[in-house]
């Protein structure tokens, strides 16, 4: 007879929704195809008439349209106000524009710096490279805080880097370049996120009308017309904004020769450097044709200055944005692979919990901006995100054995198989593990001696007398020495820390250094199986107090191996295996038996 909560279960399953990120704080953009880039002809009619900007204009080079998958993206830059509650809660260093520095120190800075470069001027940048390397000196007791007055301003001087540790903090990521194209152009073809003909009075530029407002910062959403056709803001103008491309050169450039109106001739070969970093939508010390969509300039990630910001993106699957970041740190020797290439972002599998703090709370923090510029409302979708927490995993694309006996065989004589990466900002109770980024390896039953062998422990009940000492212990010369140089990564994989049961199926967690820190016992055998046999499912199961995970690895000809495991995430006020914690309802919830109620 089928129970009430069996019943309530399976109509649930069938229900699911797709795994889908909540558009909080976002602009959802569709999929399509956009296009990007400058028409040859277009470019070099530019350039004959401006040819100081020769390869700026060159760069943005040749036009074609590209495929882009739907995404979220923020509906404005993030504001000071939003990047406040990172600061606060990671101790990141504030940006300069908090800074409070009396005047004393700032004339001493000028006086000091004037010893070697008469001609130094304290500007602005100086000021910011000065306070990123003292802001933390005990001897001036220096302090910060936001102003209330540019709580909305887009937050600036914040390098690549301060900009993707906000994003990790926060479960998102930048926008790729094509990303942000689509976002401001959408299907057509606008030169301006608002249309085709520029408008002085849109644009926070060098010669924004009234002039009064030229060459000055100011709020988001300034300009409500300055929207895209998805509605995202300041997409021009105002300040610069942070990509995570590479400042590539695009499909199909090559370099080309212009002669000029003033008879010169400019050779096109921009400096492109895939180190540095893709800025879009120009600045308000800019003229109005750098707000232009196409315009491209490429930064040092390190770069930080009063014109450059940033605006966040999320991919539509959970976990897959802080999957992809924190999988740049796995060695490829441990995986096995390269991460980027070898990692199936696009089935990772996790939950997420993500949390916004009540604008209600801030808004009294807020004062308007000082005159003659005048205040201005949060765009429509704005959003205060705060600390994001997830337990994910990615699998492999592919392993290359056809059998789970010819994965037997090659564990017997080398190392486990990797068969994927852990990410989790949660503590894990069973088995125990710290919040981390790890790797994930199949290890098929090994017998006592084996595991003994390779350095790992076995319970007490499953030692040879022999091998157990009167205090009922291991004898310390059967254990592997854990040292290991730092930055080191040895070939075998370290079995010191971890503790098998003989004769089962585990997956190990390998940290950093390739050494084992947990073993996670299977539930069920791996097969390999036609793909779509093979589920790739995570359910919060409260009966057992426990996720049920259920991750596919792809194997060889459309097939693929399954991993059935259970974990238990926990924090501080215990487990997280409850109703109502993790984000979302595309997951199965496996409710607590009618018996046990």
């Amino acid at each position: 007879m089928l129970t009430a909560s069996f019943l309530a279960f399976a109509l649930q399953r069938a229900q699911s929704p797709e795994p889908r990120v909540p558009s909080t704080g976002f602009m959802e953009i569709p999929a399509g195809r956009t296009w990007v880039g400058t028409d040859v002809a277009v470019a070099k009619k530019r350039i004959a008439e401006t040819p100081d900007n020769a390869q700026l204009l060159g760069a943005e080079t040749p036009r074609s349209r590209i495929d882009i998958e739907s995404f979220l993206i923020g509906p404005s830059e993030v504001t000071n106000e939003m990047y406040r509650v990172f600061v606060e809660d990671t101790g990141a260093v504030p940006p300069v524009t908090w800074a409070q520095i009396p005047e004393e120190v700032k004339q001493a800075i000028i006086a000091e710096k004037k010893k070697g470069d008469p001609g130094f001027v304290l500007t602005p940048t100086a000021l910011g490279i000065w306070w990123m390397e003292h802001w933390q000196d005990e001897a001036l007791a220096l302090e910060w805080n936001m102003p209330g007055d540019i709580a909305l301003t887009p937050v600036t001087f914040v390098s690549h880097g301060d900009a993707l540790a906000y994003c990790r903090w926060a479960g998102l990521r930048m926008p790729s370049e094509f990303e942000w194209v689509r976002a401001a152009r959408g299907d057509g073809e606008i030169d301006f996120p608002f249309g085709t003909k520029f408008d002085s009075s849109l644009v926070a530029h060098n010669a924004t009308t009234p002039r009064y407002l030229s060459y000055k910062i100011l709020p988001a959403n300034s300009f409500p017309d300055n929207a895209s056709p998805f509605g995202c803001v300041d997409m021009a103008g105002n300040v610069w904004e942070w990509t995570e491309s590479g400042f590539n050169a695009l499909p199909k450039f090559k370099g080309f020769r212009v002669k000029t109106n003033a008879g010169t001739t400019e050779d096109i070969f921009p400096v492109f450097d895939g180190s540095t970093r893709v800025i879009k939508g120009g600045s308000y010390v800019n003229p109005g044709f750098v707000s232009r969509i196409d315009t491209r300039a490429g930064l040092f990630r390190d770069s930080r200055a009063p014109m450059i910001g940033f605006r966040v993106a999320s991919s539509l699957l959970p976990c897959r944005d802080a999957c992809q970041i924190a999988a740049e740190k796995i060695d490829g020797r441990v995986l096995d692979g390269m991460p980027t290439r070898d990692l199936d972002f696009a089935n990772t599998l996790g939950l997420e919990k993500r949390r916004y703090i009540d604008l209600e709370t801030v808004s009294p923090n807020r004062a308007d901006p000082p005159k003659p510029i005048p205040p201005s409302e949060p765009v429509d979708g704005y959003a205060i995100f705060n600390r994001y927490d997830c337990f994910a995993l990615v699998a492999k694309k592919e392993i290359e054995f056809s059998s789970p006996d010819k994965v037997a065989r090659h564990i017997r004589d080398g190392d486990p198989v990797p068969v994927g990466m852990i990410h989790t900002t949660v503590a894990l109770k069973n088995p125990v593990l710290p919040p981390g980024t790890y790797v994930l390896s199949w290890l098929t039953p090994l017998e006592v001696e084996d595991i003994l062998n390779r350095g790992g422990s076995v319970p007490a009940k499953f030692r040879p007398e022999e091998e157990i000492s009167d205090s009922g212990s291991e004898p310390e010369a059967s254990k592997k020495s854990p040292e290991t140089e730092e930055g080191e990564n040895e070939r075998f994989v370290d079995f010191y820390e971890v503790e098998l049961v003989p004769e089962t199926q585990n997956l190990l967690v390998l940290d950093a250094r390739n050494r084992a820190v947990a073993a996670i016992p299977l539930t069920k055998t791996p097969r390999l199986e036609r793909i779509k046999q093979v589920p790739n499912s995570i359910a919060v199961n409260l009966n057992k107090e426990r996720l049920d995970i259920r991750m596919r690895v792809g194997g060889p000809r459309g097939k693929a191996f399954g991993f059935q495991f259970n974990v238990e995430p926990v924090n501080a006020e215990g487990s997280l295996v409850r109703e109502g914690w993790w984000t979302g309802d595309w997951f199965e919830i496996i409710p607590v038996a009618e018996e046990e109620k």
